[in-house]
C-alpha cells in the first residue's frame, strides 16, 4: 500500500533469483499489477475501410507491434468498419484512426461528432496525405489541419536522423499537458504535417500545443510526393505537430413528458477529449522504437482514458534501441 508501482516491480524481481528468462517478465508483472489495481481493460476501437494503417501488418510501417503491447497491458483492441456500424459502439472508451487515405462519408463524420458529443475520446493521427475530409470535422473542435502542407526540418540534430529534412526530431513539449510534462528526451515524426489551434477556437475549448518543430524549420507544399519550397511563401517554424483538445459535454434538452429515457446505471461523461497528431508513422514498428515515440503515444491514451497516473507507470521496454554511429553522425 502507497508504494510505488516501479519500485513494486523492482522489489518483486529482486525476490526472483531464479527467475524464467523471459525478456518480457517485467513487462508482464507491471501489466498484472496495473490491471489488478485498475480492474476491467478499457475498449479500443480502431477505425478501418479508409487505407488506414493494418493492425495486424508486421512491415516496418505496420502496427502489429502496438496492437501488442496495448492488448497485453490496458486495452482491448477491435477494428471498426464505421460505415458498417453507423455509430460508434457504446462500449468504446476511446477511438482511433490512422491517417486514412479515402474520404469519409457524411454518416461517418455524424457518428464520430455524435460519440464526441456524449462524452467521447478520440485519437486522430493524420499525414500530409490523409483525407481532406478530414479538416472540416477537426477545425469544428478548434484543430488547424491542412493537407498537402509538410514540416521541413533543418535543425542540425536532423544529422540523427540520417540528415533526412521530412523527418522531424522534436526536442521540445509543453508542460501545461499531463501527456508532455516529463518528457525530456527527443522524439521522431517522419514526414509529418502541422497541427495548430485555430484562431478562432471557441473560448469553450481547451487546446493544447502538446510539441513543435524547430525555428528552423518550415511549411511546405506536398504535390506528387515531391515538397515544393517556396521561401516567400513557406510558414517558419516553430511549427505545432500535436494538440490535445477537451471540453465540457452539453446536457441535451429536456425530452417532451411522457418521452423521458428510462435511468440507466451507465456513466454519463461530462468532458470529451481529443488528441491529434501531424504523423502516424511515429506509432508504426519501426517509428515506435525511436526515443520516447511509445511512451508518447501511450501517454495520449492514458490521457484520453483518464488515466493519467499511468503516464509516470510505464513498463519498462524490453527490447533495446539499436543506432549505427557513423562518422558524420558523430
Amino acid at each position: 500500500a502507497g508504494m510505488d508501482v516501479n519500485d513494486l516491480v523492482e522489489e518483486f524481481m529482486h525476490g526472483l533469483p531464479d527467475a524464467p528468462d523471459d525478456p518480457k517478465l517485467e513487462e508482464k508483472i507491471t501489466n498484472a499489477i496495473i490491471q489488478v489495481a485498475k480492474g476491467e481493460k478499457k475498449k479500443i476501437y480502431y477505425v478501418s475501410g479508409h487505407g488506414e494503417k493494418l493492425l495486424s501488418d508486421t512491415s516496418k510501417e505496420g502496427y502489429s507491434e502496438m496492437k501488442e503491447q496495448l492488448e497485453s497491458g490496458r486495452y482491448k483492441v477491435e477494428e471498426l468498419i464505421l460505415v458498417e456500424k453507423g455509430a460508434v459502439p457504446a462500449d468504446a472508451d476511446i477511438l482511433i484512426m490512422a491517417a486514412p487515405k479515402s474520404d469519409l462519408l457524411e454518416p461517418e463524420i455524424k457518428a464520430i461528432e455524435a460519440y464526441l458529443a456524449k462524452g467521447g475520446k478520440c485519437l486522430f493521427m493524420v499525414e500530409p496525405v490523409s483525407s481532406p475530409t478530414l479538416k472540416p470535422l477537426l477545425a469544428k473542435y478548434g484543430v488547424a489541419f491542412n493537407p498537402k502542407k509538410t514540416v521541413v526540418e533543418l535543425n542540425p540534430l536532423q544529422q540523427l536522423a540520417g540528415g533526412n529534412p521530412l523527418t522531424p526530431i522534436v526536442t521540445t513539449y509543453s508542460k501545461e499537458s499531463e501527456i508532455t510534462r516529463d518528457s525530456k528526451q527527443i522524439s521522431l515524426f517522419p514526414v509529418a504535417t502541422p497541427i495548430e489551434k485555430m484562431e478562432k477556437a471557441s473560448p469553450d475549448l481547451k487546446v493544447i500545443s502538446l510539441f513543435s518543430t524547430s525555428a528552423k524549420s518550415f511549411e511546405s507544399d506536398l504535390k506528387d510526393n515531391q515538397v515544393k519550397p517556396n521561401p516567400k511563401a513557406d510558414r517558419k517554424g516553430p511549427l505545432s505537430l500535436a494538440l490535445s483538445v477537451s471540453g465540457k459535454v452539453l446536457p441535451k434538452s429536456e425530452e417532451p413528458k411522457g418521452q423521458q429515457t428510462p435511468k440507466t446505471e451507465e456513466k454519463k461523461e461530462t468532458e470529451f477529449r481529443m488528441v491529434v497528431v501531424g504523423d502516424s508513422d511515429f506509432a508504426s514498428n519501426s517509428g515506435r522504437r525511436f526515443g520516447i515515440n511509445t511512451d508518447l503515444f501511450q501517454n495520449m491514451l492514458s490521457w484520453l482514458a483518464h488515466e493519467e497516473d499511468l503516464i509516470s507507470i510505464r513498463p519498462r521496454p524490453a527490447d533495446t534501441s539499436e543506432f549505427e554511429i557513423t562518422e558524420t553522425r558523430m
